[in-house]
């Protein structure tokens, strides 16, 4: 953490407050000018279009863009910036923007909702298709969430996305997790690494959390490197002109220098894929037309599970529930770790990993329902498969 950093954030409501970020990058020699210009706008654009006290009412609550937001780094301004252009974008345009702007001050509505929606609406308009939030919100029924049109054609369809419910168990470790997590980011802000070995229950995440406190201000105060471990956590901390000595022990101990790693979990989606997502999502698109249910997944998917077989299991499953209007299932999910650009067609098929905002790799996989009868317009199929790869 640079001097700067300690200047202008000296306490606590200084971290809430949209315009000690503009300073920061005003001041800061660690952006480059171009990218300062656009994190200056990004910062103007959260505080016009979430409010000023976003950053506060959200502390805590594990909400991604204030996350991104405390941790100012290469990652986090490029993603930033990519909201902001979004948010910007979408503003400006027939979209229905203010049912959009609702899924995003809650930190679960927008995991669940503002973020799949605004990243698979960003695919669409980069392909040069037109975008509609929430088309049908005053109906009855359920209805898809986005309406995508051709302007070259005036071809629409329409797209459901559906993330997954956690369970229980994998709530209680992402909770654990974001509270340990919490306490290190917020002030003091020191070097550190670690990672949760076992669940806690609340007192035991209460006592977590007033070790790591007692140890970043003895490790700041006292100008020291410091290592906590017992059965529900390992971690250290130091002060600032201590950080090599993190390091090195995060590389020891195979951690993420400045991040804790959480408890482990079975990513393992498809079976409730095929027998909860899709007979409950597509029949919120509209029968007279067609449509693709999007799903977002735990990165771990891919690593389990072979795109191939994933394949083979949910087009077996779209074969079976003859879903006519179903263009195809995308499965998709991002990790932080940089990947090669590059795509495999099977038949009509389509899996792909990309880079995205500089150290996040994305992988995509589109499921083609070959049962799907509705007639489509050459240069909108053609369109939709670049979505795949932009």
């Amino acid at each position: 953490m640079s001097e700067l950093s300690f200047e202008i954030f000296k306490n606590i409501e200084d971290r809430y407050n949209w315009d000690k970020y503009i300073e920061f990058i005003q001041r800061t020699d660690e952006v480059e000018d171009e990218q300062k210009v656009k994190l200056i706008d990004t910062y103007k654009t959260f505080k016009k279009e979430l409010g000023k006290g976003f950053l506060k009412n959200s502390k805590g609550k594990g909400h991604i863009i204030t996350n991104y937001t405390f941790s100012r780094g290469e990652e986090s301004y490029s993603w930033l910036i990519w909201l902001a252009e979004n948010l910007n974008y979408f503003r400006e345009r027939s979209c229905n923007y203010g049912e959009l702007m609702k899924k995003l001050h809650s930190a679960s509505n927008f995991r669940a909702e503002g973020l799949p929606f605004i990243e698979i609406a960003d695919n669409y308009r980069k392909a040069g298709f037109d975008i509609v939030f929430e088309p049908f919100k005053n109906s009855n029924r359920k209805n898809p969430d986005l309406k995508i049109t051709n302007p070259s054609n005036g071809e629409f369809f329409f797209i459901e996305i559906s993330k997954l419910n956690d369970s229980q168990d994998r709530i209680d470790k992402r909770n654990i997790y974001q509270t340990v997590f919490n306490e290190f980011i917020f002030a003091p802000v020191i070097p550190f690494a670690g990672k949760i070995i076992s669940k806690a229950i609340n007192s035991e995440v209460i006592q977590i959390v007033r070790k790591i406190k007692e140890f970043k201000v003895k490790a700041k105060n006292e100008d020291r490197f410091l290592i906590f471990s017992d059965d529900k956590i390992n971690f250290a901390v130091s002060s600032e002109n201590k950080e090599e000595k993190v390091k090195e022990w995060s590389i020891e101990n195979n951690y993420d220098y400045g991040n804790i790693i959480s408890l482990p979990f079975n990513p393992n989606e498809t079976k409730r894929i095929r027998g909860n997502k899709l007979p409950q999502k597509a029949p919120q698109i509209p029968s007279n037309k067609f449509g693709l249910i999007y799903i977002p997944v735990n990165p771990l998917y891919f690593y389990v599970k072979n795109p191939f077989e994933i394949t083979e299991e949910i087009e077996n499953k779209l074969i079976e529930y003859k879903y006519n209007n179903i263009l195809g299932v995308v499965i998709y999910s991002k990790i932080g770790d940089e990947s090669d650009n590059k795509g495999y067609f099977d038949k009509l098929h389509f899996f792909g990993t990309k880079t995205i905002h500089k150290t996040l790799r994305r992988d995509i996989l589109f499921i083609f329902n070959k049962e799907c009868t509705v007639k489509i317009f050459p240069n909108t199929l053609e369109r939709i498969y670049s979505t795949l790869d932009n």
